[in-house]
Parts: C-alpha cells; sequence; structure tokens
C-alpha cells in the first residue's frame, strides 16, 4: 500500500511542475500589458535568458515623482523556481547607496520563500515603487 501513494505522490508532484519556458513568457506578456512604455524587452542573444527593464516610478501617473529607478532583471532558466538576476540602476534623485539598498531589497524578497516558485516581478516592481515613495523627496534647488 505504501509503494501505491508513493508513486501516486510522484505523478502528482510531476504534474505540478512547471515549464519554465511558458511561466516566463506568460509573465513577460502581463508586464508588457502593465507597464507599457515604461517596460522594454532587452534581446535575449539568441537563446539566451530573457531580460527586461522596468522604469519606475512611486505613484503610476503621478505628477509629485521625484524618485525614479530603473530595475534590470535576467530570468534564471528555472525561474520562477529560481530567483532572477536583478540590477537597480537610478533615474533620478537617487544616490548610489539608495540604489544599493533597494536592489539588495529587491534580491532578498526574490530569494525568500514568500515569491519564490511565483511570478515575482510584479510584486517585486511594487515593493520598489513602495520604498521609493518613503524616499521621494524633491531635491533641493538652493543654489
Amino acid at each position: 500500500m505504501r509503494r501505491a501513494n508513493s508513486a501516486s505522490h510522484k505523478r502528482v508532484g510531476a504534474a505540478q511542475k512547471m515549464d519554465h519556458a511558458d511561466e516566463q513568457a506568460m509573465e513577460l506578456e502581463a508586464l508588457e500589458a502593465i507597464y507599457a512604455d515604461d517596460y522594454v524587452r532587452l534581446d535575449d542573444g539568441g537563446g539566451g535568458a530573457p531580460s527586461f527593464e522596468l522604469t519606475l516610478v512611486p505613484e503610476t501617473g503621478g505628477d509629485n515623482n521625484h524618485v525614479s529607478v530603473c530595475v534590470h532583471v535576467v530570468y534564471a532558466p528555472t525561474y520562477p523556481e529560481a530567483p532572477p538576476e536583478i540590477s537597480v540602476r537610478n533615474v533620478r534623485g537617487l544616490i548610489d547607496t539608495q540604489v544599493d539598498e533597494c536592489a539588495a531589497m529587491l534580491r532578498a524578497a526574490a530569494a525568500g520563500d514568500e515569491l519564490l516558485g511565483t511570478a515575482m516581478v510584479y510584486s517585486l516592481a511594487e515593493m520598489a515603487q513602495s520604498w521609493m515613495a518613503e524616499r521621494n523627496v524633491p531635491e533641493d534647488r538652493d543654489m
């Protein structure tokens, strides 16, 4: 009886295993629809891992965005079971240590149990936007 359960468990496990390429393609399509011009698909070099950039601001459509970052994402071959490679660059209003802090936060979240195994880029983008909202101050223009 134990063997039947074990064999049954293996079939369920195999059936639940995701097709990484399909999962990635669905997420890329969703991100493009959500972020429109703020989403840029990058050339994967013919067969390489999918990569893209999202330009983010604290408040989408808002007039009071004083900070902005560009998040560069490269899918691991087994994403979303493995975290993507993430880098962040300043577009506006942040200093290098803040950009590094944002990148570290996103990498930690991507590798955490809460997001691993799920399409996570939208959640990561929301985290970055929330993080930026706390630092969304106008540049000092006193000269």
